[in-house]
């Protein structure tokens, strides 16, 4: 009886791993779709393939004509591609892939909610940020991957109502901004970078609200993310004027989900405004906020 149990738990593993492995297949070559799709500058199937947490089903059409702009300027060819890891997680198919990007290391992550039928997948990641790929990517995405994520957990986080973590900066002027030394002053910080339009369109309404803050004890500093020091002081600022105190920053230090991102901290140095995306609406909050401090 117990060699006629042992057998038939080895079968069942053993159809198990056959079928894990089957499912594999289907992944890479779901997967392929939108290499191809990316390859052949088919915008129209590769934004049908992106996640849902990403770009809604029913408004895709709406960004068609931005990734063929996108796509139609990117000469890279990608290839190698491989799956890395596959797994069931709360009644999806999850996989990780790895490619080349041009000449450059990249990689993705597919999901597919119907048994491997229909798979969707985030656009490409050059750095692995489990947490973003979570909230704003797949929310479904399985726990187990985030060891794929060397700074899981140690990212510097912003979270209402907490103290900041302390901080040392020089911005590129080479002006020292200390954590301990800006107590009793409001903090301004709104991370950014060279390559996010939203971000430099709203840098005049940025701009005008320093001025129009200027009589308040409010310092504002604006963090760019993953930018080059030398060509941002040689060329960005001659073209973008900026009236913050400029820090440039490793992105992948910080727990920031969108560009731009400002955050609001008070006399005490705890958080008291978070506010995602360029909008009209954000800046008048904004404003209004600093206003009542």
């Amino acid at each position: 009886m117990r060699l006629l149990a042992l057998l038939i738990i080895f079968m069942g593993l053993t159809n198990f791993l056959k079928a894990q492995e089957e499912f594999k297949e289907i992944a890479l070559s779901k997967a392929k779709t939108i290499i191809e799709a990316y390859n052949s500058k088919d915008h129209v199937k590769y934004v049908d393939l992106l996640t849902p947490e990403q770009y809604p089903i029913e408004a895709k059409t709406k960004f068609y004509d931005a990734f063929k702009r996108v796509m139609e300027n990117d000469a890279r060819n990608i290839s190698n591609l491989k799956i890395k890891r596959f797994g069931i997680y709360d009644s999806t198919q999850q996989a990780y892939f790895t490619m080349k990007f041009g000449n450059n290391n990249s990689s993705f992550f597919g999901i597919s909610s119907n048994n491997g039928e229909n798979w969707y997948f985030t656009q490409f990641i050059g750095t692995f940020n489990f947490e973003h790929i979570k909230k704003m990517m797949i929310r479904q995405l399985d726990p187990s991957f985030a060891d794929l994520d060397p700074s899981y957990g140690k990212r510097i986080s912003y979270k209402m109502g907490e103290q900041v973590s302390p901080f040392a900066y020089e911005d590129i002027n080479g002006n020292l901004l200390k954590s301990e030394s800006l107590i009793g002053k409001v903090i301004v910080l709104n991370f950014w970078s060279t390559s996010c339009a939203p971000c430099i369109k709203e840098m005049p309404q940025l701009n005008k609200l320093v001025e129009k803050m200027k009589n308040k004890d409010i310092v504002f500093i604006g963090l760019a993310s993953n930018t080059n020091k030398q060509k941002l002081q040689d060329s960005f600022l001659h073209k973008h004027k900026f009236l913050y105190q400029i820090v440039t920053i490793n992105g992948n230090d910080y727990s920031i989900n969108a560009l731009p991102t400002h955050i609001i901290i008070d006399r005490e140095q705890k958080v008291i405004g978070e506010y995602l995306g360029a909008s009209d609406e954000n800046l008048m909050k904004i404003e209004s906020l600093l206003n009542d401090l």
